[in-house]
């Protein structure tokens, strides 16, 4: 591309091209083994070299904005903030409900949800969520847990049979259909540079799918959500114990949240933003400040 001249763009999701990551071999709660985890902590100078090679920089967060600032070559490259927006499917699913504050008038059946599609993050479930849960499940009959993704669910939670359904991972509009069905949705990451710099991704599906958001206080959250207001944000077993019951005891505040998210979700993650910004990109020309001779070639 470069020896034709043109222009290329890096786009990057995720804070793997550091030496921070991967996390902890800990935190994936034995779903990797110690050679998979080996070679996720060799790869990030590639990743890095990607980076440098181009001549811009696509990132969907301010966090992976600052890391690439300090990691790449060129202190002056240009580093585009784009956020993760949503498909059209989700776009559509989220049309498709009524006005959340009239979907529920009581407690009765509210459904939480856990939700994986990578193989990691699991430490924090199996020490912290799942013994929340089920303290949860059993003092609260009528509460409902749907799992979906890469979870296997610990043997505390087993002994609720029915009240907890099983979903393996599956394509995008199952996922969505399933989500429109619960009521809460938890969002469990442990703290590290690595899940600071992740999007927003679950707590947008989950707010414009009607359904209020637990986070964890990782900045890919606690920079999109107002505590309490679109959502609410926990970290120790205790705050996330109350931070359910709060909402399984005030359903009205729960729904409200809701609400509040969805307007909040569209706001910040407008389509329009990503026809506007790659509108912008093509009918911009390519610097002048290198041309095809000036740049690296390679014969093959």
């Amino acid at each position: 591309a470069k020896n034709s001249d043109k222009k290329v763009f890096a786009e990057i999701d995720d804070l793997i091209f550091t030496p921070e990551y991967p996390a902890a071999h800990e935190s994936y709660g034995g779903s990797i083994s110690s050679n998979q985890y080996r070679n996720l902590c060799i790869d990030y100078p590639l990743r890095v070299g990607v980076l440098n090679a181009a001549d811009e920089v696509i990132v969907s967060t301010s966090v992976l904005s600052e890391y690439c600032r300090q990691y790449l070559n060129d202190s002056k490259k240009t580093i585009h903030i784009l956020n993760n927006l949503p498909l059209d499917s989700l776009i559509t699913a989220s049309k498709s409900l009524k006005k959340i504050i009239n979907l529920r008038k009581d407690n009765e059946g509210i459904q939480i949800v856990i939700t994986s599609g990578t193989l990691s993050h699991k430490q924090i479930l199996n020490e912290t969520i799942f013994p929340v849960l089920a303290n949860i499940l059993e003092s609260h009959r009528t509460v409902k847990l749907l799992v979906i993704g890469h979870i296997d669910i610990g043997s505390e939670l087993k002994k609720f049979g029915q009240r907890i359904q099983s979903i393996p991972f599956s394509d995008y509009s199952t996922y969505l259909d399933l989500l429109t069905t619960s009521d809460i949705a938890l969002v469990p990451l442990e703290v590290h540079p690595t899940t600071h710099g992740k999007s927003a991704i679950k707590w947008m599906e989950a707010s414009l799918c009607g359904v209020t958001c637990i986070c964890s206080p990782v900045r890919a959250y606690t920079d999109v959500i107002s505590h309490g207001e679109t959502g609410l944000i926990a970290e120790t077993a205790e705050e996330w114990h109350q931070a359910i019951i709060q909402l399984l005891e005030d359903p009205s505040k729960m729904r409200l949240i809701a609400e509040k998210a969805r307007n909040h979700a569209n706001n910040l993650f407008d389509s329009e933003m990503g026809r506007e910004f790659w509108r912008n990109q093509i009918w911009k020309p390519i610097s002048t400040t290198t041309t095809a001779a000036d740049r690296p070639c390679k014969k093959v």
